[in-house]
Formats: C-alpha cells, sequence, structure tokens
C-alpha cells in the first residue's frame, strides 16, 4: 500500500503580509519599534466542480432583416409658405373692377326692390281681403234687406253699395218684380250675415263667399220664416271704397 504524499496533508500555508515601510522603520528606531500585528490571511482551496452548472450559451446575433427607410426630419423652419399669385392676364384694370361693381350694386338694387314689390304687394292683398270682406257684409245687409212700407228708399239706400253696372240691373229687377209684390203681401225681410270670406284677392279686385239668413215675414205666412242662401260676390274697388259687381247665388 502506498504511502500518501505530505503535500496532499500539509495544511495550507499562511502568507503574512509585511507592510510596507516596516523593515525601514524597525531598524530607524530600534529596539523602541513595535510593529503592527501581522494579519494572516488563509488561502480557501478550489472549490470543486460543479456537474450543474452549464456553460454558458454563446450569443446569437439577431436575424438580418431588411432596412426600413429612414423617415427625413421635416424642419419646418425651413419650410416656405406657398404665395397665391394671378397671372398678369387675370389682374383686372381700375375701370374693370368699377364696372363689375356698379353691376353688382344695380343686381343688388334690383332684387332689393323685388322684395320690396313683393312684400309691398303682399300687404296690399291682404288688406283688400280684408276690406272687401267687411264692404260685402254690410252691402249684403242692406242689399237684401227691405220693409214694403218703405220699399223706394230701401231700393235707393242699396243702390250706393253697388258698381254702375250692377247698379242698373238691380234696379231693373227690383222695381219689375219685388217691389210689387212686397206691397201686395205687406212683406218685409230682415238679412243677417252669418259668415264672410275671401276666396281670392288682389288690391283692386276681391271673390267673396257669404252666407246670408234671411228672415221674411207676409201676409201668406203664418209664422216668420228663415231663408238661408249662400252667395258669392265680385267686388271691385271704386274711388277707394269696395262696391258689389257682380251676385250669383249658389
Amino acid at each position: 500500500m502506498a504511502k500518501p504524499s505530505s503535500s496532499s496533508t500539509q495544511p495550507p500555508r499562511r502568507r503574512r503580509h509585511v507592510v510596507a515601510g516596516q523593515r525601514r522603520l524597525a531598524r530607524e528606531h530600534g529596539a523602541n519599534f513595535s510593529a503592527p500585528p501581522v494579519v494572516e490571511s488563509v488561502t480557501a482551496p478550489p472549490a470543486p466542480p460543479s456537474h450543474f452548472d452549464a456553460p454558458p450559451l454563446p450569443r446569437q446575433a439577431p436575424a438580418p432583416g431588411p432596412d426600413k427607410p429612414k423617415r427625413p426630419r421635416r424642419q419646418l423652419s425651413r419650410l416656405k409658405r406657398p404665395t397665391l399669385s394671378l397671372p398678369t392676364s387675370w389682374r383686372a384694370s381700375p375701370t374693370v373692377v368699377a364696372a363689375a361693381l356698379t353691376a353688382a350694386v344695380v343686381v343688388l338694387a334690383t332684387l332689393a326692390g323685388l322684395l320690396f314689390y313683393k312684400w309691398e304687394h303682399g300687404k296690399a292683398v291682404a288688406s283688400a281681403k280684408r276690406d272687401a270682406v267687411a264692404a260685402a257684409s254690410v252691402a249684403m245687409t242692406n242689399v237684401l234687406s227691405y220693409d214694403y212700407k218703405t220699399i223706394d228708399a230701401d231700393i235707393a239706400r242699396a243702390q250706393r253699395y253697388l258698381t254702375g253696372t250692377f247698379r242698373t240691373e238691380y234696379v231693373a229687377t227690383t222695381e219689375k218684380t219685388v217691389k210689387d209684390a212686397a206691397v201686395r203681401n205687406k212683406a218685409t225681410v230682415k238679412a243677417d250675415v252669418a259668415y264672410a270670406g275671401a276666396i281670392k284677392a288682389s288690391p283692386n279686385k276681391a271673390t267673396v263667399l257669404i252666407f246670408v239668413d234671411q228672415t221674411a215675414t207676409n201676409t201668406a205666412l203664418k209664422a216668420p220664416r228663415i231663408d238661408r242662401n249662400r252667395i258669392r260676390l265680385e267686388m271691385s274697388k271704386v274711388n277707394g271704397k269696395w262696391l258689389v259687381a257682380k251676385l250669383t247665388p249658389l
């Protein structure tokens, strides 16, 4: 059996570290010099290799890919704002500009005049409807009412609400058919307007629909009789006054 070597069984050496300059100081001061304690360091034996420590893997470089284009940086300070410049042929002379402005003023004035005329016309039509309906109501109350005692005065009063042509027709018809029958039967007729409205109108003409209730009494009736009439009137404005130009029973 082989004898183990002394190098494998001896403890590790202890190294003494001498501070630099200690020997020099000892020679100068002699026996009075006391050296600082010696620091001993023990060298540990190397650790045995471990079977679980794997060697580091080599770092792999990334796979090369297509180069991305670099976006150029916009330098806002160097960008120039676009300027609008008209061609020389487009630049109008002062005469052309003045003519264009004059034409624009004329067009605007014409439009303003048309709008004003339309507004005035609408206002006149609305006023004509209102006045024609009021005049028709008053006219029918007087034209369709009479009393056998005052038949002549009633006929004369009714003529004031009629135009010239229609006045002539009214007088001829009333004198021939109404007057004699009213005197003979002692008849009285009172007209009341139930409704009146304008169908159409213009500043000087209007068509009015009117509903009139006539209450009649005479010697042939035992009790007053009410006749409900629906009449269309053609109204005309003559010398600022609305008159009945035509009467049509419906």
